[in-house]
């Protein structure tokens, strides 16, 4: 996944929606072509064209989620967020990122991000939670299962350990090798993925869902308040990230012990062998 991140100052503001459920419970798709606000169109254009040209005829779908693809899009705020799934895949990869992101922050100012993610067409039978609430906007028709809020809607906390590894490398490694930017677009990841494994936890009991980050923060502080002041600290991050590595880690190690326990205790996720859970004091 690459994304471009852009140096701002947000306040945060309440924002965001749940989904809504058909008769039956079911989540109901809150993306639609219709609801596309006119400034977002280009720009949806114009990374659409960076798939073709990386991809080519191996571009199956493309896809766009958030806030843009609900029509809640705020200029200054809002970032767009993308993925595609590719067929045969293998090792290849975006190239050219630092000139597109160029580009199209100088053709739309107004967009505070841009979000790119390539999959294999293998990973579509396991994306169903992911593909309820996007919004296809090329090729391939991709097939959308009926789901539930609940078990069947968690995505990030069930790969919370092999996940947080994976960010750890990468902080290790800008440790020895600093780096401003990558430090804030891993800021960005870190603390989405925490408010979001937060969220996650509480799907079951409220029988909401959101991906939104203001409910993500105002979901995990109804269930658990003891932590609820350090999320807020990781939501400010995500929309205000910073290059602090030490910072960084200092809100990470306050919360995710704390959520691989909750994880492992409510059966989502299942914790190495080798990993000791420690549940922090918060």
């Amino acid at each position: 996944m690459f994304e471009e991140v852009k140096k701002r100052v947000v306040e945060i503001v309440p924002m965001g929606s749940y989904a809504e459920l058909d008769a039956e419970g079911y989540i109901v798709n809150p993306t639609n072509l219709d609801k596309l606000q006119d400034d977002w169109k280009p720009v949806i254009a114009a990374t659409l064209d960076f798939y073709k040209a990386t991809f080519g005829g191996d571009l199956h779908s493309f896809f766009v989620r958030g806030s843009v693809a609900k029509g809640e899009a705020v200029n200054g705020i809002s970032d767009l967020d993308t993925f595609a799934y590719i067929n045969d895949l293998g090792d290849r990869t975006f190239t050219g990122l630092d000139r597109f992101f160029d580009d199209m922050r100088l053709q739309f100012p107004f967009c505070e991000g841009i979000e790119l993610q390539c999959k294999a067409i293998e990973q579509i039978e396991k994306d169903g939670s992911l593909l309820v609430a996007s919004l296809q906007m090329y090729g391939v028709s991709v097939s959308v299962p009926k789901l539930k809020p609940g078990r069947d809607m968690i995505r990030n906390a069930g790969g919370i350990f092999p996940r947080m590894r994976r960010s750890a490398d990468r902080i290790d490694t800008l440790r020895l090798d600093p780096h401003n930017k990558r430090a804030m677009d891993e800021c960005v990841w870190l603390m989405k993925e925490i408010l979001r494994v937060g969220v996650e936890l509480t799907y079951e009991r409220s029988g909401r869902y959101t991906r939104d980050l203001y409910l993500c923060q105002k979901d995990f502080e109804e269930y658990y308040p003891e932590y609820a002041d350090i999320m807020m600290q990781a939501l400010y991050l995500a929309l205000n990230p910073i290059d602090n590595l030490e910072e960084i880690v200092r809100i990470r190690d306050m919360l995710v012990p704390f959520l691989k326990n909750e994880a492992v205790t409510l059966g989502i996720a299942e914790a190495p062998i080798s990993v000791s859970i420690e549940q922090p004091t918060p």
